[in-house]
């Protein structure tokens, strides 16, 4: 792989690892957060490979980004089923009470 390439991985998984954090705060977005953010990682991982110092920090930069963006992402998805399967669940409960 050649070095401008890998830069522009670099970039490309910064790019992700932004958008992977916005759309990880929006609830609705989440699962395009998540998405985003495993495939920043993988193109940060890939670039910080071939590239050298100054270069680097971009891909790492973007690395760690996705990182965040996934895991937020992946709490707000946990959170929503969780609340989902309590709110049917009392539903269901105030829907067929049990005297």
């Amino acid at each position: 792989m050649n070095y401008e390439k890998a830069k522009n991985m670099g970039i490309a998984s910064l790019v992700l690892g932004i958008s992977s954090i916005v759309c990880s705060i929006i609830v609705f977005f989440a699962v395009f957060g998540v998405i985003a953010g495993v495939v920043g990682i993988f193109l940060g991982v890939k670039a910080k490979k071939n590239l050298v110092k100054p270069d680097e920090t971009i891909a790492f930069a973007g690395f760690v980004c996705s990182i965040v963006g996934v895991c937020l992402g992946s709490l707000y998805l946990i959170a929503f089923f969780v609340l989902m399967g309590v709110s049917i669940s009392f539903l269901d409960f105030a829907l067929y009470p049990s005297y």
